[in-house]
């Protein structure tokens, strides 16, 4: 009697720690694990049996079967958990368990098949029998989970990627991966959705991980030009465009080929790299937009006007409330300028009531404050910079400097003169158009080149008093 209480007790007392454990860290269980795992062995040899019983032992008492039983049960959680603490040590392991989970349950399915056949001593030839037809019928029936799995088993151990990675498959599902599991991956999109893709297409998809072996990817472009375009050029102004665009890599340089040539057109195929892929398509669609205004300002996009200064004057967002009649005033006005490479465009501090539309080229925006020279940013063809100053005779408060040679058209202030001192209107309609190309103009910090509008109303006395309104 005392052996039967003392056998039943050592097991409450390993079934209430393994309660008590639930839900804790894996070195708790382990702890826990291992604790019960001696107490039983103990209590095993106390009456001179072990987790095999003998067919010998025909009379063993029960509780040496209950005894064996928890034995095999404890010694299967304590291999699980030794598993996993082994693999917790990789952060992939938190995210994909697959070889945990699949050793997990082997491990528990033969401590099953011990228990059966060592323990209790029944014949498992049927149970494996009949347990191999069962299988055959859910297999047929879980045929395309199954093949989610064990394509879930071959990637991980490809492993041609990995949580936080950036991956395109050749179907043209991009994004960063964010879970991995039994049965599929899921992806973050550039649009913020989440695509979830079965390990059986992952299986069977191009992969391309552009995480690997850095961030930085390559990107490509096609571009068309008039055949009657030169060549040359066109590489000219693409190199341009480039350089307009933040997230394009200065090295190595991107470059352009010309890859086929028409009656009509000729195309081109431009490539560079980014510095971190989610950012590819953006620099792409920026590449193109900064190309075709080159292009056009040079007459080789169709159907744009040949007047490359009054097509700029028109498209200035701050001189939207202009007519017919005023816009062909200040066409009359505008003068174009030239520049060279390295040669300065304004100068910081400068006082000139002028408005400068860049035709072609890049110019950067540069102030100096404090001693340290900081870069604002860059502008190019379709740009124009200084509507502030033009309006306020604020002085400008950065620098720019031509990269490229560039070609530029100047209109003065004093082309407003007339026109100011004969429209209140206008003065308010400039007053919102500037507001309104601050809001929207597409330049980043080359935007902020001129001093701040003001609050509302600030601006318009600002406009009022430089041109004598009181």
């Amino acid at each position: 009697m005392t052996d039967t209480v003392t056998s039943a007790l050592v097991i409450g007392t390993c079934l209430l720690g393994l309660f008590i454990v639930r839900g804790r860290s894996v070195r708790a269980q382990l702890a826990v694990d291992a604790a019960a795992l001696t107490a039983l062995s103990l209590a095993l040899a106390r009456d001179h049996a072990g987790p095999v019983i003998s067919t010998t032992a025909v009379g063993a008492e029960p509780w040496d079967r209950a005894l064996a039983i928890a034995w095999w049960l404890f010694a299967c959680r304590a291999a699980v958990s030794l598993l996993r603490a082994i693999l917790r040590h990789d952060r992939r392991s938190r995210e994909m368990r697959l070889f945990s989970d699949l050793l997990g349950a082997g491990i528990y399915l033969a401590a099953a098949l011990a228990v059966v056949g060592l323990v209790l001593r029944l014949p498992i030839g049927g149970l494996l029998a009949t347990s191999g037809l069962v299988a055959i019928v859910v297999g047929l029936a879980l045929q395309s989970t199954l093949a989610d799995v064990f394509a879930g088993i071959a990637v991980g151990v490809e492993q041609p990627f990995r949580v936080g990675d950036r991956i395109r498959l050749s179907d043209g599902v991009e994004g960063r991966v964010e879970q991995m599991n039994w049965r599929s991956i899921r992806l973050r999109t550039d649009l913020g959705d989440l695509a979830a893709i079965p390990n059986s297409t992952i299986a069977k998809a191009e992969i391309v991980n552009r995480s690997s072996p850095t961030e930085r990817g390559t990107v490509r472009a096609e571009l068309t030009a008039p055949a009657d375009a030169d060549p040359d050029r066109v590489f000219e102004l693409v190199r341009m465009a480039t350089m307009l665009v933040p997230e394009v890599l200065a090295d190595p340089a991107p470059t352009t080929l010309l890859t086929r040539v028409g009656e009509r057109t000729n195309a081109y195929l431009i490539s560079f790299m980014v510095g971190d892929t989610a950012r590819a398509a953006q620099a792409k669609s920026e590449v193109l937009r900064h190309a075709r205004k080159q292009m056009s300002s040079n007459g080789m996009v169709p159907g744009t006007s040949n007047d490359c200064g009054s097509r700029l004057l028109r498209e200035a967002v701050i001189f939207e409330s202009l007519t017919d009649d005023q816009f062909s005033a200040l066409e009359r006005e505008l003068t174009q300028r030239r520049l060279a490479a390295g040669q300065v465009l304004f100068e910081q501090g400068a006082s000139e009531a002028l408005l400068y539309f860049v035709a072609e080229g890049v110019i950067e925006i540069a102030r100096t404050c404090d001693g340290v020279h900081e870069v604002l940013g860059r502008i190019g063809a379709g740009d124009h910079v200084g509507e502030i100053g033009l309006l306020t005779g604020a002085p400008r408060i950065a620098t720019a400097t031509a990269l490229t040679d560039s070609r530029v058209y100047v209109l003065d202030k004093c082309a407003l003169d007339s026109m100011l001192a004969g429209s209140e209107e206008l003065a308010h309609a400039l007053d919102a158009s500037v507001r309104r190309s601050r809001m929207i103009y597409t330049r980043a910090k080359a935007a902020v080149l001129s001093e701040d509008a003001g609050k509302p109303g600030d601006l318009l006395a600002r406009i009022r008093l430089f041109f004598s309104r009181a």
